[in-house]
């Protein structure tokens, strides 16, 4: 076996990850130099060999080329991958590693041969993607929009998945429950009544306001401190709080102050707000671009 395949294997990781040359220079503490010498023909050292390893989270194995289907401890790499960012603070990284990650799992679901082929139409590394998203394959679909996505809807499972860091990256994946979907979720007299207290303007409003507020546990509120902010009168403010606390998105309680019990409120953030609105947002906008897209399900979306 030639040692050059390290090089190659090498080159083959890194740009899968959408890693830089600097990146793992970095990582294992070499030179840049040193790394394109590697993927221009060259092998690393002995002792660089378990440190690249690592920091791909492959086994050495994998640099040279073998193929050992050893998934044993793979949760516990990939976490590690994302960890080793997450430990030093870069949540940044962490997220955009784990965002690979996720990529990745998209791909698979659609199968080896649409995942993994190669040529005109092959499938890039996300940070590959976002570097320049407009390729031979989907640029007539993008026509100038910063929007990007795929979706894979089966019988079995439902993803759905906005790629582009400039738009609004997400990856939701839903395995569909035995009984189907249907029976897990609550009933349409609840969505209706949460539909219709979201449907009123001083309920939104309120829900954006301290929402786009820093989160401060100790922090509480009035209802006349809304009523001022959301130019509403006090007794309506009250009834919009009373409103989101049946939601747990509020809570209060009362405070004796000398002669008079004032009524306090705080706020709970909660992000299932946050994947609410994004999936309005994909309903009220429908995408248009998709880099993969598979619509095989033939059962009822609510069964």
């Amino acid at each position: 076996m030639s040692l050059q395949v390290i090089g190659e294997n090498i080159a083959e990781l890194r740009r899968e990850r959408g890693i830089t040359q600097e990146d793992l220079a970095r990582a294992v503490g070499v030179s840049s130099q040193a790394v394109s010498k590697w993927e221009c023909g060259g092998t690393p050292d002995a002792e660089l060999l378990l440190p690249v390893a690592e920091f791909f989270g492959v086994s050495i194995d994998r640099l040279f080329g073998r193929d050992v289907a050893d998934y044993s401890d793979l949760g516990t790499e990939i976490m590690r991958r994302i960890a080793s960012f997450a430990d030093a603070g870069d949540m940044d990284s962490a997220a955009a590693a784990a965002m690979e990650f996720c990529w990745n799992i998209e791909k698979s679901l659609f199968g080896s041969a649409a995942a993994f082929r190669t040529g005109e139409y092959r499938i890039r590394p996300l940070r590959e993607i976002n570097d320049d998203p407009s390729d031979g394959h989907i640029s007539p679909m993008l026509n100038g929009a910063a929007r990007l996505h795929s979706e894979v809807s089966s019988d079995s499972v439902i993803t759905l998945m906005s790629l582009l860091e400039q738009d609004l990256q997400y990856f939701m994946l839903f395995p569909e429950p035995k009984s189907g979907w249907l029976n897990a979720l609550p009933s349409p007299e609840e969505f209706q009544k949460l539909f219709a207290t979201l449907a009123d303007p001083d309920v939104l409003n309120a829900l954006f306001l301290i929402n786009k507020r820093e989160y401060n546990y100790n922090e509480h509120f009035t209802p006349g401190w809304f009523a001022k902010s959301l130019n509403i009168a006090p007794e309506r403010a009250a009834e919009v709080l009373d409103a989101l606390k049946g939601y747990q998105l509020f809570r209060d309680e009362e405070i004796k102050l000398d002669e008079t019990t004032q009524r306090f409120f705080s706020s709970y953030p909660n992000s299932a707000l946050l994947a609410l609105l994004v999936a309005a947002r994909e309903i009220i906008d429908r995408p248009q671009a998709f880099i993969c897209h598979s619509s095989g399900r033939t059962a009822p979306l609510l069964r």
